[in-house]
C-alpha cells in the first residue's frame, strides 16, 4: 500500500490514475526559480477537477511547513495553477506529504483575472513508514475514486479527521463507563473502590483518557539530539499484564509527576531517564471521591480496568498520526494536533451534570468551538483593536492579519505604520472570562506572532501568557515584554 510505504513514483502514479477522474499523465519538469525547491515535476492533470498533480523534492533548507506553503504557491502562481495535489519528498523518502493546495483568482472591475492569489490553503496528509495512516487510507483509498472537486476537498478536510478521532475516543469513553445515561455498575468496565457513581466514573475516565492521549503527543517530542522524550517502546504492550497498575500509573505519578532526583531508582535510569518532569498538574493524582484513588506511599490504587479496554484504546491511537504543530489557517496537517485535547475535554465534560449525572451540555453551555470560528473571532477582535489604536486603513490591517501573503503586496504597510502596530501590541491585553480549553487566547497568541513577524519585530517570542484565577473566574492576560 503506497500510503504506508516509502515514496515510489511508479506506485504513486498508479494510485493517482485510480484516484482522480480523467487524469492525464503528462510528465515534465517545471522551472523551480527562486522557490528553494530542488526539483519540481508536473506529473499531469485532471481536466474535470481543474487540478494539477506535482511532485516536489525539497532542498535541505526547506523544512518548515510555512516555507513549503509559501514556496509552493510561488510555483503555482507562476504557472497560473489554482488547484493542485502536491507530493513533497525530502532526502529520506520513507516519510512524505500529500497536500491539496487551493487558491482563487482575483478579478478587476472589468472581470479580467489579475495574476494574484486569494485565500490560499494547503491541507496535508503525512504518509510513509511507521505512521498511523488509517485516516488517509479511509479517505484516499477505501472511499474510491473522486467524484468532483467538492468530494476532493472533503477528503482533505481536517474536520472529518477530527470528527473520526473524537468519535473513536468517545466510543472508548462510553465503553469504559457504560453506555447508559445512568448506567449501572454491571455495565461499566471501570470499577472504583469508593462511591462508584456515574459521575465519579466519568470524571475518572475523562482524566485517564486525557492523560493517555497526552502520552501520544509526548512521543512526538524529541531532544536536541533527536531522541524521543517518551520512548515509544514503553507504550508497546506486548505481553503486559495489569496495564493500569504496572505501566500507566507508574508513568503518570512516579515519573511524569516527579523531578528526576526525587524518583525511585527504577524510574530514574534507562528509558525513564530522558522522560521529563511535567509540572502542569496533569499527572498529579487527584484526591477526593472523584479522584484517582492512588496512594503515593504504597504506589497502589483501588481501580479496576480490563486490559482489553487499554489494548483497544492503544490500537485506536496507533492508527492516527499525531503532530505537535498547531495548524494555521492556511496550512493544515490532517493529523491529530494538541488542540484535540481541548476538544476531548470540552465535549466529554459536557456529558456530566454534577447534580443529576445526565447530559449537561445545555445546562453548562459547554461547546467545542471550531477552529474556523475561533479564527474569525480572533481576526475581528484584533482588527478592531489595531484600528482603534493605530488609525491605519482597515484594508491594510486586514491584509496584515490575514495569512494570505499576496494581499500584503497590494496593501503594504510603511515603516511608520509597522512601528504603530508594534507599539499597539505592546499595550494589548486579552480577556477571555469563559476560557474553557484556552482556544481563543491561544488563537490570539498565534495570530500575534504572525502579525509581529509580518511587521519585522525582532523578538515576537517575547509574548508571554500570565494565567490567574479571580473570584472563581479564569482569565488570561496577554502581555508583551516591555523591554524590547
Amino acid at each position: 500500500m503506497i500510503l504506508s510505504n516509502p515514496f515510489s513514483q511508479k506506485e504513486f502514479t498508479d494510485f493517482i490514475k485510480d484516484f482522480l477522474p480523467d487524469f492525464v499523465l503528462n510528465s515534465r519538469k517545471v522551472e523551480v526559480g527562486n522557490s528553494g525547491f530542488k526539483e519540481v515535476l508536473r506529473l499531469g492533470e485532471s481536466s474535470s477537477l481543474m487540478t494539477s498533480v506535482l511532485i516536489v523534492r525539497s532542498a535541505k533548507n526547506i523544512n518548515s511547513r510555512i516555507s513549503l506553503t509559501n514556496n509552493s504557491f510561488k510555483i503555482l502562481k507562476k504557472h497560473q495553477i489554482y488547484r493542485a495535489l502536491i507530493v513533497y519528498i525530502n532526502e529520506d523518502e520513507t516519510i512524505w506529504r500529500l497536500s491539496l493546495l487551493t487558491a482563487a483568482p482575483t478579478f478587476d472591475n472589468s472581470g479580467k483575472i489579475i495574476i494574484s492569489y486569494s485565500n490560499p490553503r494547503r491541507h496535508s496528509y503525512v504518509l510513509g513508514t511507521d505512521l498511523g495512516v488509517a485516516t488517509a487510507r479511509k479517505y484516499l483509498s477505501s472511499m474510491g475514486r473522486i467524484s468532483d472537486f467538492d468530494d476532493l476537498q472533503f477528503r482533505f478536510s481536517v474536520e472529518t479527521v477530527n470528527k473520526d478521532f473524537y468519535n473513536a475516543i468517545s466510543g472508548h469513553f462510553y465503553a469504559l463507563v457504560g453506555d447508559g445515561v445512568e448506567s449501572q455498575d454491571k455495565d461499566s468496565i471501570l470499577k472504583l473502590s469508593e462511591t462508584n457513581s456515574d459521575e465519579n466514573r466519568k470524571n475518572y475516565a475523562i482524566r485517564l483518557i486525557g492523560r493517555v492521549v497526552f502520552l501520544w503527543f509526548l512521543k512526538q517530542k524529541r531532544s536536541a539530539n533527536g531522541i524521543q522524550l517518551l520512548p515509544g517502546s514503553l507504550l508497546e504492550l506486548d505481553d503486559e499484564r495489569n496495564i493500569l497498575e504496572n505501566l500507566l500509573q507508574p508513568l503518570f505519578f512516579e515519573v511524569l509527576n516527579k523531578e528526576l532526583n526525587t524518583r525511585d531508582l527504577i524510574f530514574s535510569t534507562g528509558e525513564y531517564k530522558l522522560i521529563p518532569y511535567l509540572n502542569g498538574g496533569l499527572f498529579h493524582p487527584s484526591e477526593g471521591p472523584s479522584g484517582d484513588y492512588y496512594n503515593m506511599v504504597s504506589q497502589k490504587s483501588k481501580v479496576e480496568i480490563s486490559d482489553i479496554w487499554f489494548r483497544q484504546l492503544f490500537e485506536t491511537l496507533n492508527t492516527f498520526n499525531f503532530t505537535l504543530d498547531e495548524n494555521l489557517e492556511n496550512d493544515v496537517d490532517l493529523s491529530i494536533d494538541p488542540e484535540m485535547l481541548g476538544r476531548i475535554f470540552e465535549n466529554l465534560l459536557a456529558e456530566i451534570n454534577p447534580e443529576t449525572g445526565k447530559i449537561a451540555r445545555k445546562s453548562t453551555g459547554s461547546y467545542y468551538t471550531p477552529r474556523s470560528i475561533v479564527n474569525f473571532m480572533v481576526d475581528k477582535s484584533l482588527l478592531s483593536f489595531l484600528h482603534s489604536e493605530t488609525k491605519i486603513e482597515i484594508t491594510k490591517l486586514k491584509a496584515l492579519i490575514s495569512t494570505d501573503r499576496h494581499d500584503d503586496l497590494e496593501y503594504p504597510l510603511n515603516e511608520t505604520e509597522k512601528a504603530k502596530v508594534i507599539k499597539a501590541v505592546k499595550k494589548m491585553k486579552v480577556l477571555d472570562p469563559a476560557c474553557g480549553s484556552g482556544a481563543f487566547p491561544m488563537g490570539v497568541l498565534q495570530k500575534l506572532l504572525w502579525v509581529l513577524n509580518q511587521v519585522g519585530s525582532q523578538h515576537p517570542e517575547q509574548i508571554i501568557f500570565v494565567s490567574k484565577k479571580l473570584f472563581g473566574t479564569r482569565f488570561l492576560v496577554l502581555i508583551f515584554n516591555q523591554s524590547q
